[in-house]
């Protein structure tokens, strides 16, 4: 009865959902095609592809992130995306625009050509710093081997930005760094060497300072 009623408002939602056409990008590169201009062709069928919605979680609850979708992959089939469900068993998928949406980016991924950009197209927007270099290490692995050292250094400062981990932290035992008060000196004044135990230090003056 449930899913009965959840499939309802599904229908529904998607009934009321804009309809779009889909297209690769904002600008098309004739160059990498060989041609001199090249320009879209408005399709003679109605738009194929709707707004749904993909269902995350955190901390404060379920999530989505508006997505553009085949219409006919949305309902139909046995892989329908209205079917499909996350691992904790909750719905991947809805056209119903949930309660809470994913904030919207405002850094600027630092590769040039993300979305396109360089022909016209838009490069992808990230909430955070975190974010960002996940999003170059997965699309861009050539510029995040690039930029790794700097991204070391914003990872580090995030990490050292955190209360939580720094709290953590203060409760970690590190190891004793070895120090030359507690070594164990040659006996001999003309020699400079140093054992980290007795025993080394007995093997050291057996074999190179028997009289």
């Amino acid at each position: 009865m449930v899913t009965d009623q959840r499939m309802a408002r599904e229908r529904e939602a998607m009934a009321r959902a804009p309809r779009q056409h889909m297209e690769a990008a904002e600008g098309i590169d004739a160059d990498a095609m060989g041609a001199e201009t090249a320009s879209y062709i408005e399709p003679s069928t109605g738009p194929q592809w709707m707004t749904a919605y993909k269902l995350f979680t955190d901390d404060q609850g379920e999530y989505g992130i508006p997505y553009p979708v085949p219409i006919n992959g949305w309902a139909n089939g046995a892989d329908a995306l209205v079917k499909m469900r996350r691992i904790d068993g909750g719905y991947a998928w809805t056209a119903v625009q949930p309660e809470r949406l994913a904030p919207k980016g405002t850094i600027e991924c630092v590769t040039e050509r993300c979305g396109d950009a360089h022909i016209g197209g838009k490069r992808k927007m990230l909430v955070s710093l975190g974010a960002l270099i996940k999003h170059v290490k997965a699309f861009h692995p050539d510029d995040a081997e690039t930029y790794s050292k700097y991204f070391e250094k914003i990872q580090d400062d995030i990490a050292l930005a955190n209360p939580r981990l720094q709290a953590i932290m203060g409760t970690v035992a590190l190891p004793a760094e070895s120090s030359a008060d507690s070594a164990f000196y040659c006996d001999d004044d003309d020699c400079t060497r140093f054992f980290d135990t007795e025993q080394g230090k007995r093997l050291h003056m057996t074999k190179e300072h028997r009289e």
